[in-house]
């Protein structure tokens, strides 16, 4: 009988040593077994341009890889699970998979990992202690993620005690300014590529009035009022709302800079980045109206600080919320590089002198796979757990789309093609599941079972 333990590790190259006597030696054969996670990839994805399908196949490669015991960073380097990682490799895995195992228990292993000021380990299990504040409410978003995709209430409530300690210490590392201090910890937002970038912060970053650092804490606060709104404590959720309402509202108030039309990193305004203008849009920190021709600047302007690919899970997300779709294919450029330098999973970061990437298999650049369905094919829960859905497409420069996607009750599968304004193709949804297509402001109701599609403008 043959034992394989799921644990291992990935490399690019081999290198034999091999001293032979006299006689010369021939190697005719030599090989690897590929081992990776037992659990079953469901997805497929594919769209009119063939690049989709092979950025979708290094994301699955990667998360395959890197699912073993536990969700790993990466099963080349470090081989860890850290939280900001998680939140990436969480909703890849779901996407993937539709199995939650993994994601219930990185959930739980990081609570129990808290210490006692309430930050969370930012790596855990771990003899070390490393930890990030930023991480530690990046949590609070991953469980509400977990719920809007499970709909399993219960699952939260042994939480609640975690999500009001681990806010209370972000909470008091805030300035009467309303933005963040500086911490006995470190901060972490990025691999930030430009020199003079510090430990996951700006260039001339010290750790103090970051505004993407303050609207991480503002996003974690929203989530936790949706939380607890769900478990019926209306009163907490309307404080937290209120918290984030003023909180976001100083930082716009102190970082917008009319002339650039952008929200700097700090008051300074000497410095302007994706990252702090993506969660300005996911906190509805700038006005609703600003929030499309926000994402339309940052991501062809010059100069501009750059979400590398983990940051990139939040700017997706913020295209689907602006309702724009039609940005995905520039969000999606460094991933196309890839292709043409011919890796097969995706890396850390973003190769550079200052920065130069340590490894090459990293879940946290798997966005793409999860974004392909939540943005691009726009399957959304709008009950928890899938019970109901939206299904509004962003073609962008797409002519088709085509997949499966599991859900808690199954998977739905889509070929649908674009024919000027309108679109034709079929949608299957599991039993007792019903949604609706939204394209063209016209709305069709879906039902369980294969449905043709033909919507005219």
């Amino acid at each position: 009988r043959t034992f394989r333990p799921t644990w291992l590790r990935t490399f690019r190259f081999i290198q034999l040593e091999i001293q032979t006597g006299d006689e010369p030696l021939t190697v005719s054969d030599f090989y690897n077994v590929y081992t990776s996670s037992p659990v079953p990839v469901k997805a497929r994805f594919s769209a009119s341009d063939p690049a989709y399908a092979r950025v979708f196949d290094l994301c699955r490669r990667t998360a395959e890889l890197c699912t073993q015991d536990y969700f790993l960073s990466d099963a080349y380097y470090e081989t860890m699970q850290y939280l900001g990682d998680s939140k990436v490799h969480d909703l890849t895995w779901l996407a993937l998979t539709g199995d939650d195992r993994h994601v219930r228990n990185a959930l739980e292993q990081f609570h129990y990992s808290r210490l006692w000021d309430g930050n969370l380990t930012s790596c855990y299990p771990l003899r070390s202690t490393f930890v990030h504040p930023t991480y530690s409410v990046i949590w609070v978003d991953m469980l509400y993620d977990y719920y809007l995709w499970s709909g399993d209430k219960e699952f939260l409530k042994k939480f609640v005690p975690g999500i009001r300690q681990t806010l209370a210490m972000f909470d008091g590392l805030l300035q009467p300014s309303g933005l963040a201090g500086k911490t006995r910890w470190d901060y972490f937002v990025d691999w930030y590529s430009e020199p003079g970038a510090r430990g996951g912060l700006a260039p001339g970053q010290d750790g103090s009035n970051s505004a993407v650092v303050t609207l991480h804490y503002v996003y974690a606060l929203q989530n936790a009022a949706r939380i607890f709104d769900v478990l019926g404590e209306p009163q907490q959720a309307q404080a937290y709302r209120q918290r984030a309402d003023f909180i976001k509202k100083r930082v716009y108030e102190t970082c917008y800079d009319a002339g650039r039309g952008l929200v700097a990193e700090r008051p300074t305004k000497d410095y302007f980045d994706q990252h702090t203008n993506i969660l300005a849009v996911l906190t509805d920190a700038l006005p609703e109206a600003r929030q499309k021709p926000v994402l339309q600047k940052i991501l062809t302007e010059p100069g501009l600080g750059q979400a590398t690919y983990y940051y990139r899970i939040y700017l997706f997300e913020a295209l689907h919320k602006a309702g724009a779709g039609d940005l995905v294919p520039q969000a999606l450029a460094p991933w196309k590089t890839l292709l043409t330098d011919g890796l097969t999973t995706t890396p850390e970061r973003f190769e550079s002198a200052n920065k130069p990437t340590r490894s090459e298999c990293h879940p946290w650049s798997t966005a793409p796979a999860w974004a392909f369905f939540s943005t691009v094919a726009g399957i959304r829960p709008t009950e928890p757990g899938f019970r109901t859905l939206d299904f509004a497409p962003q073609f962008g420069e797409l002519t088709s789309l085509a997949g499966t996607y599991p859900i808690p009750a199954g998977e739905v599968a889509f070929e649908l093609e674009k024919v000027g304004t309108g679109l034709s193709g079929s949608v299957t949804l599991p039993v007792g599941v019903s949604g609706t297509l939204v394209w063209m402001g016209k709305k069709t109701p879906l039902r369980a079972g294969k449905q043709e599609i033909r919507v005219k403008e």
